[in-house]
């Protein structure tokens, strides 16, 4: 009964010795993530929540045309990363230190950055919504995105009317 205990009580021991193992390591790597690339996990709920909407309206714009394909479903990476990478450069130059003080001349370049991506994720559920079913999203926001491309720059005068010509 004895080595049946000590068996039990060793067990239960080296049940924390794994997780202390690997959290060690972790936790500088999260330490270093945290500190040095990027740090507003609460901006990053908001990002992540728009992303997900979009896809899954684009996903159901692409069933209903019957057109979904692979190429689709890897641009989703290539986007992520893009945003990451935009986020990670925009805190990075917004945090950095000379002489161990924070220079604050870049903050809004983050404010720029975070800003301009929610903008381009609302923009981008506006328009899938649009494409499933016109009469859910009213005619002067469609308008107001027809007059940009699908990369969100504003379309030139003449673009904007034979547009309009053609509908």
């Amino acid at each position: 009964m004895q080595d049946f205990v000590k068996k039990r009580f060793r067990k239960y021991v080296f049940s924390f010795y794994y997780p202390v193992i690997m959290g060690l390591p972790l936790s500088f790597i999260a330490d270093f993530f945290e500190e040095f690339l990027f740090n507003d996990w609460a901006y990053l709920k908001f990002l992540v929540s728009l992303i997900v909407i979009d896809t899954i309206l684009s996903w159901v714009y692409h069933f209903i045309k019957r057109d979904l394909s692979s190429k689709g479903f890897s641009m989703i990476g290539l986007k992520l990363l893009v945003y990451f990478s935009l986020l990670i450069m925009a805190n990075i130059a917004s945090s950095f230190t000379v002489r161990g003080s924070v220079v604050e001349g870049f903050g809004w370049f983050y404010t720029l950055v975070c800003t301009s991506l929610i903008i381009r994720e609302a923009m981008s559920i506006a328009e899938n919504a649009a494409k499933i079913n016109p009469n859910l999203v009213p005619k002067w926001i469609r308008k107001y995105l027809s007059d940009f491309d699908e990369n969100g720059f504003a379309k030139r005068p003449c673009e904007n009317k034979k547009q309009s010509e053609n509908q």
